[in-house]
């Protein structure tokens, strides 16, 4: 999800609120993102490019965070909710991956 964000309408130069939002809400613990999306952002992005520097400097507030068993098991029930409930919907794509992971 972050790496579709940036790269169409909520890129850094067009919402930058957005971002902001993200980052304020992951230092209240309010939202987080699995430390794997962390890791998949600087493996496969240049490490120069915007979204990397974004994350690099954002590891240490508790935005990325370790997914624990119980929080990927409710987030299965709702993405099986959505794609039962909105079936025709082609943001279903992707979220009943073989490893689904929040915010990512």
């Amino acid at each position: 999800m972050l790496i579709q964000a940036k790269n169409s309408y909520y890129s850094f130069a067009l919402a930058k609120q957005m971002w902001d939002f993200l980052e304020a809400q992951g230092e209240l613990g309010t939202v987080r993102s699995s430390i794997k999306v962390y890791g998949e952002i600087l493996s496969y992005e240049n490490h120069s490019d915007e979204l990397v520097k974004w994350c690099k400097a954002r590891k240490p507030s508790g935005l990325f965070y370790p997914a624990e068993k119980d929080v990927q098991e409710i987030y299965g029930e709702i993405a099986d909710h959505i794609v039962e409930k909105y079936p025709e919907r082609p943001a279903k794509v992707g979220l009943r991956s073989p490893s689904p992971q929040i915010c990512g």
